[in-house]
């Protein structure tokens, strides 16, 4: 069940779609027919492809409010297995343009 009154599910997924969509900017690329996360009660998120690294886009739920989470494997099998590290993780109303340069960070670092 949802808890939190300041940001909707549905919301909150087109957040998460914002942050992929930025990712796609900077050159990852979905990979559809190797894996998809399924999140319990939400559409499934892609796993993207940025220079031989494995990115995913995920959740996690605080008291006061979701965040988001990027998670990263440089290995196909962990991907397969559900096994990525957590690298980044900042709350869901965090500005686009700050949101924009995590991104930065993480792929052209």
């Amino acid at each position: 069940m949802w808890k939190y009154k300041n940001i909707t599910r549905q919301e909150f997924e087109i957040r998460k779609n914002f942050v992929e969509r930025v990712m796609t900017t900077f050159g990852a690329i979905p990979i559809k027919d190797i894996i998809s996360y399924k999140i319990l009660s939400c559409d499934a998120r892609n796993t993207y492809e940025y220079k031989n690294e494995f990115f995913r886009v995920s959740e996690v739920f605080f008291q006061d409010k979701p965040f988001i989470v990027i998670e990263w494997t440089d290995n196909i099998e962990h991907v397969k297995n559900n096994v990525m590290e957590d690298i980044e993780l900042f709350p869901f109303d965090l500005s686009d343009n700050v949101v924009v340069e995590k991104i930065k960070e993480i792929f052209l670092n």
